[in-house]
């Protein structure tokens, strides 16, 4: 029970980024630039429409705050931390939301690439994309085993499916999963 809150901890910065666009749109509902800047492979949109600017910005400020949060409070965390958050650098959390969206932004692309629709659900790969992407840039930095790996792309999948239902109850998102 103690390793699903600490992976819940490690990975928070990440989550926080993966549910910053949908907020940032109804927030700032004008600042929508397309990420792709309209570009088009094999026919296709890149990315779609989507994927915008404004949640990439959004999502990578939202994951660099939970970071310096959590880094301030590493010290009354000890038990919580599966990385030393006080000895990383400061702009890490840019990596947990950089990870996060470049993981979503690779499956958006496969996803135009074979033709599925941006409102359409690609079970299992909207629910992992943001976990593999941040697993990519965090394994570059900092050794984490395997079993947490496996572990963190479980329990990763279960919030990301609990989080969406919640946004969907809450009006933030347009389906449930």
């Amino acid at each position: 029970m103690f390793l699903f809150l600490q992976l819940i901890w490690l990975g928070l910065p990440a989550g926080i980024a993966n549910i910053a666009p949908p907020i940032a749109t109804r927030l700032f509902p004008r600042l929508s630039y397309p990420a792709d800047l309209y570009k088009t492979f094999r026919g296709k949109r890149v990315f779609g429409e989507s994927k915008t600017i404004r949640g990439l910005i959004a999502g990578i400020i939202a994951g660099e705050l939970i970071f310096l949060l959590q880094q301030m409070l590493s010290t009354h965390t000890v038990g919580l931390n599966l990385v030393p958050y006080a000895q990383l650098p400061w702009y890490f959390g840019f990596l947990f939301g950089m990870g996060a969206l470049g993981g979503d932004l690779i499956k958006s692309f496969f996803k135009r690439q074979v033709g599925i629709a941006p409102s359409k659900t690609w079970i299992p790969f909207d629910q992992v994309d943001w976990i593999v992407g941040t697993l990519v840039l965090l394994l570059l930095f900092v050794h984490i085993p395997l079993e947490v790996i496996i572990l963190g792309i479980v329990v990763g999948i279960l919030l990301h499916i609990l989080v969406k239902f919640a946004g969907f109850l809450l009006g933030i998102d347009k389906k449930p999963i």
